[in-house]
């Protein structure tokens, strides 16, 4: 499948500053330590960057509008899993957002505000209830996520909650 096009991401990386470019490329740095931390010597010897950078999770925040909007290409469909990766993903920037040093990333929360909005409008508000099965929360532990873990697509392009019938260990 083609790569989704991410205007605002690549808008926003293009115009970086030096030193706000600087901060991102040392926080891709310090990711891809983390990263190659975690797998054999002969593959992390390999890797040159972080499969989840800065620009990186951004452009996967953004493609999930992009995808919602589109309705979901190439086939109308779209894993509970991926999507839980997704909101993963933006908890990783909020995180990312609250840690910039003092001045750095000029623009970066106005960036993800204007992703947060598409996100927001291509959503409902349904308390975590779609997710709950997924995430096997019990009841009342959605409240404490953050507000994008609250929002669902009206028509989820994932298969409902699996029944009692169809997973006895439920």
């Amino acid at each position: 499948m083609a790569r989704l096009a991410v205007p605002t991401t690549e808008r926003y990386f293009s115009t970086l500053t030096p030193a706000d470019a600087r901060v991102f490329d040392a926080l891709d740095r310090e990711a891809l330590e983390e990263e190659k931390s975690r797998v054999a010597p002969w593959v992390a010897e390999k890797l040159t960057t972080p499969t989840l950078g800065v620009k990186r999770r951004l452009a996967i925040w953004e493609t999930l509008g992009v995808r919602m909007r589109e309705g979901w290409p190439p086939d109308g469909t779209y894993f509970v899993d991926e999507y839980v990766n997704d909101l993963d993903t933006r908890d990783a920037l909020e995180e990312l957002a609250e840690g910039l040093p003092e001045g750095a990333g000029r623009g970066f929360r106005a960036v993800l505000g204007e992703l947060d909005e598409v996100f927001e409008a291509l959503t409902e508000e349904d308390g975590g209830a779609s997710l709950a099965w997924r995430l096997d929360e019990a009841e009342g532990e959605a409240p404490l996520r953050a507000w994008w873990w609250h929002r669902a697509p009206a028509d989820a392009p994932w298969a409902p909650e699996p029944s009692a019938e169809a997973d006895p260990e439920r």
